[in-house]
């Protein structure tokens, strides 16, 4: 079975587990597996990072009982695009879950 997986602001999510779930595949007419979700939700550490090696898009979770220092952006009209700028870039980040742009030439990059 293949499934989108979206999780959008439900307050009455507590947790996500996938269980035997074991790949996540991308079809060609899906950009990405996003989850979004509330502050009352969390994250596996394992299936987070299951889900990131399947190209997922990661916003706005948190991750439960973390055991390394989880960085993402939230999702808000100013970062439309989910990615960190070197000067928003939290302290100790150990896992990211968006990408960076850097923003000069030569050896500035």
């Amino acid at each position: 079975m293949q499934a989108l997986v979206v999780i959008a602001g439900n307050q009455q999510a507590k947790s996500i587990d996938l269980g035997k779930l074991t790949r996540v595949t991308i079809k060609d007419n899906q950009l990405w597996t996003m989850l979004i979700a509330s502050n009352t939700f969390c994250l596996e550490e394992a299936t987070s990072i299951r889900l990131l090696q399947q190209y997922a898009v990661i916003a706005d979770t948190s991750i439960c009982n973390p055991t390394k220092v989880h960085c993402m952006t939230s999702l808000n009209p100013n970062n439309r695009m989910l990615v960190f700028l070197p000067s928003d870039l939290p302290d100790g980040c150990q896992i990211l879950y968006n990408g960076i742009i850097f923003q000069g030439e030569g050896d500035e990059q």
